[in-house]
């Protein structure tokens, strides 16, 4: 199975370099433009089936991919950006407790990257086992990374603190993965 995975595009909450989460930030104009422009490169894909996060910035980039497409959309909540809890909204570096918070998210309403890990694992494997062939999936920076690590990894290691998996997914960047 070949997934073709997209960020979502750009949100007024990343200009200002705002803690998004699961805050229901909506595209901004060059987001909307983001998403245009990488349309007729997802067009070309042999897309049978397109999977989105559920938050706003992820519908509306996968609204615009699909308008050359014209396939129904699937919202997963699994594929949704790590939870950033009582977090969300905050500038980043201005989170009073910051060193708390990193120890203990649950305590703030937030997610660890072991909970990400756990339901991104079992939305690829419920995918995997539905044998679709060539799958969008529209989501976030982290999920596309935690999308790959789970694809390599089937058991989530507490002690890989590297995070390699977790860096440079650009807005609207187009990223392919081979599952089986």
């Amino acid at each position: 199975m070949t997934l073709y995975l997209v960020r979502h595009g750009l949100t007024d909450y990343l200009v200002e370099g705002r803690s998004q989460g699961h805050a229901p930030c909506p595209l901004n104009a060059v987001g909307i433009e983001q998403a245009r422009k990488i349309a007729p490169e997802v067009a070309k894909l042999k897309i049978e089936y397109i999977i989105s996060s559920d938050l706003a910035r992820t519908r509306q980039t996968a609204e615009v991919l699909n308008e050359k497409l014209h396939l129904d959309i699937e919202y997963d909540a699994r594929i949704r950006e790590k939870s950033a809890g009582d977090k969300t909204g905050y500038l980043n570096g201005t989170w009073p407790n910051q060193e708390d918070f990193l120890a203990n998210p649950h305590k703030y309403n937030a997610e660890t990257w072991e909970d990400v890990f756990n339901r991104v694992s079992a939305f690829l494997a419920d995918l995997t086992a539905r044998q679709i062939d060539n799958v969008l999936i529209v989501t976030h920076g982290g999920i596309v990374n935690m999308l790959k690590y789970c694809a390599k990894i089937k058991k989530w290691n507490p002690a890989d603190t590297t995070r390699d998996w977790f860096h440079g997914v650009e807005n609207c960047s187009l990223h392919f993965l081979e599952t089986h």
